[in-house]
């Protein structure tokens, strides 16, 4: 797997492995204290103890500035409407790469090169965002950076029918969904899918979860506290954040 990540054990004790470059977006939802912080923590110190890259936005500003020596971190709206440039910027320059060397993917461009990491995005919380251009570069993004070794992460804990306004065809590109428990049906509808109400039925549980991807899984989510991730993090990855090419390099658009 090129980013494994622990989605939690099913009813029979069976963990679930994923890797997100299959997916390669996803979508995490559910109310304050049933686990999605400690959910995203888990997904992120998986992605870094991998050797691939992380980078947060993390609009409420308290679970993941501790992680700033080893992602990319933005707090507020400035932040994050530059963040998300990198990324897209960073998203053309590795097509360019790929079309230079011949290969039509990430993993086939890794088969003969060592030289581009992969990149995870994990953005909490996605109500928060209502800059236009940032609208753009999540939709761009969630269209065209697979091929490209970049995945984004998509998280709330308010997951009602607004949380789409102003972002076109995203939800589409979601194809993995963990939602832990949700106030009603609608709300469980807008992270699983239309139709799917088994989140506002999960019992009031934490770490208690829906798994999908094509279809749903009951799973029990691992707890990881930030404390615990930090030190995880401190004893076995050295720090450094992912380094952006300089803008120079990365203005061409190129549609795939």
């Amino acid at each position: 797997m090129i980013a494994p990540f622990p989605v939690g054990k099913t009813p029979d004790g069976k963990l679930i492995v994923e890797d997100l470059y299959r997916l390669p977006h996803m979508m995490v939802g559910g109310m304050t204290g049933y686990g999605k912080t400690s959910f995203l923590l888990g997904l992120m110190v998986a992605t870094l103890l991998k050797g691939n890259k992380v980078s947060v936005i993390d609009r409420k500003g308290v679970d993941f500035p501790r992680f700033s020596p080893w992602v990319n971190l933005a707090l507020t709206d400035a932040e994050t409407e530059i963040l998300l440039q990198k990324h897209i910027r960073e998203m053309h320059r590795r097509q360019r790469i790929l079309r230079k060397a011949g290969c039509q993917n990430f993993e086939e461009y890794c088969e003969e090169h060592d030289d581009l990491d992969y990149l995870v995005l994990i953005l909490d919380e996605l109500t928060q965002i209502r800059n236009k251009k940032c609208f753009e570069y999540i939709g761009d993004m969630s269209v065209l950076s697979r091929v490209s070794g970049i995945s984004m992460v998509l998280a709330t804990q308010k997951p009602n029918a607004k949380i789409w306004d102003g972002f076109t065809d995203v939800r589409s590109q979601l194809a993995g969904a963990m939602c832990f428990h949700v106030r009603d049906q609608i709300d469980s509808q807008i992270v699983l899918g239309s139709g799917n109400t088994r989140g506002s039925d999960l019992p009031k549980i934490k770490g208690r979860a829906i798994w999908n991807n094509d279809n749903d899984v009951m799973v029990q989510a691992m707890y990881l506290s930030a404390r615990e991730a930090y030190a995880i993090l401190n004893e076995r990855v050295p720090k450094g954040a992912y380094k952006f090419a300089g803008n120079d390099e990365c203005d061409e658009r190129i549609d795939t």
